[in-house]
């Protein structure tokens, strides 16, 4: 210990100049692949004092979440030259989880296990010493950024950085979403897969698609049908790492990532097609892993009703008079018939006559979406001449409109084989007539 600051008290004094001649880089290991790596660390000091390799140090990161706040040369800063200076808790925390594997040093655990860790200098005496770091009986608790950190003087450092990926598979794709507003927040504390992907008709809803497990963190995609879409509001993929078991005091690291948004839209016409979580693991020559999950999209969408005519004559007297109007609606609307002047009220359930002698029903028409709503007169009295509002009403919205009734004779369409009856009728009768002139004369 008093041989290291003494060696960074006259390094400060003199000052030096440091490079790293290796150069990092990633390396992917399968399953069934190498079962032990080296990295390399060569440096080159400005001048040949031996003693420069004890400023040469191996850390590791496992919790690489805290590389989205503290940069590799923060930490090992922070570590080499033992800063005094007040820290936020933040940091420290960041600090405490970068554990150092250097065997020049005074070696801490995990990274004392001399048949996982061995770390050899070579051409020591020279003005380019080289300390490898070698790692064996390779598993997933090895996952993690390795750093070779060199102090430069004037409390300075320079590092290169190792990324050893051992693949693992992914242990779960879900999603999450539906009609309404959550904040990313609420979104990201959702742990339970979504029965059903419910949305209202090009209004705001929420999505989220997540993956936990695999290494390295997997990518995300999100398809509608065999479309990938990267609009609706979602939002750059993100990863949270959690470490799991304590063993020796090594951790497998466990990546969570998602995509999400709060104003994820959809319209009507997207209703029963599929949406596609998946989730793939890619080195640059393959990818390794590619899991899936798939849910059909329900979207619901505000009630339209529509009468033929907003004024109907019906006859007075008349007996089980129907009036029809036409609705279309996801999912099947609440209908309720209001005379207005009598303030009654009769909903689609009623098929009982009420003591207005009114009653109604709602059947399916041509389509799962278009229904016919009728109210049906038992018995046509005077009272019943008046306006009526028709309102349907589901989970989306509602919509409404007033037909009047009048007293008159109902109007009846000629159905087609009617008309087309009637029309030979009268082409006969003026084919008959025109024979009968022509021959008279």
């Amino acid at each position: 210990m008093w041989c290291k600051i003494f060696l960074l008290a006259l390094l400060c004094h003199f000052g030096h100049s440091v490079r790293i001649l290796s150069t990092g880089r990633t390396v992917n290991i399968g399953p069934q692949g190498q079962r032990q790596v080296t990295f390399d660390c060569q440096v080159q000091f400005e001048q040949g004092e031996t003693l420069f390799k004890n400023l040469i140090h191996w850390f590791k990161i496992q919790n690489l979440t805290i590389l989205e706040t503290f940069t590799t040369e923060e930490l090992t800063q922070h570590k080499l030259n033992n800063q005094d200076e007040e820290i936020s808790e933040e940091f420290q925390i960041a600090i405490d989880a970068t554990e150092e594997v250097s065997a020049l040093a005074q070696a801490r655990r995990p990274f004392d296990n001399k048949n996982k860790f061995v770390i050899e200098v070579q051409d020591g005496s020279t003005q380019s010493p080289t300390v490898s770091l070698e790692i064996k009986n390779l598993d997933a608790k090895d996952n993690g950024l390795y750093i070779c950190a060199v102090s430069n003087g004037n409390n300075g450092v320079v590092t290169i950085e190792y990324s050893l990926n051992i693949l693992q598979r992914v242990d779960s794709v879900t999603m999450m979403g539906g009609a309404g507003t959550m904040n990313m927040s609420e979104m990201n504390n959702m742990n339970q897969d979504s029965l059903a992907l419910v949305y209202h008709d090009n209004e705001d809803g929420y999505f989220m698609c997540k993956s936990e497990g695999g290494y390295p963190a997997p990518h995300l995609s999100v398809f509608i049908e065999d479309n990938r879409i990267s609009g609706y509001g979602l939002n750059n993929e993100m990863t949270n790492y959690t470490l799991m078991g304590s063993e020796g005091g090594l951790q497998s690291i466990n990546p969570i990532r998602w995509v999400n948004s709060s104003t994820f839209r959809v319209r009507k016409e997207m209703n029963n097609q599929k949406i596609r979580c998946q989730a793939e693991i890619r080195t640059a020559d393959m990818t390794y892993e590619n899991k899936t999950t798939e849910k059909i999209l329900t979207v619901y969408f505000r009630p339209t009703v529509r009468c033929d005519e907003s004024e109907i004559k019906i006859p007075l007297g008349g007996a089980n008079i129907p009036v029809k109007c036409k609705i279309t609606a996801r999912p099947t609307p609440e209908v309720t018939w209001t005379a207005k002047k009598s303030n009654v009220k009769v909903s689609s359930n009623d098929v009982t006559p009420n003591n207005l002698g009114l009653k109604a029903t709602t059947e399916t028409a041509t389509g799962a979406d278009s229904m016919i709503t009728t109210l049906i007169f038992d018995e046509v009295r005077s009272e019943h001449f008046q306006q009526y509002d028709v309102k349907v009403e589901n989970v989306v919205g509602y919509s409404m409109i007033t037909v009047t009734i009048k007293d008159g004779e109902l109007k009846v369409k000629e159905s087609n084989s009617a008309s087309s009856l009637s029309s030979l009728i009268l082409l006969t009768a003026f084919l008959a007539a025109f024979q009968l002139f022509f021959y008279s004369s």
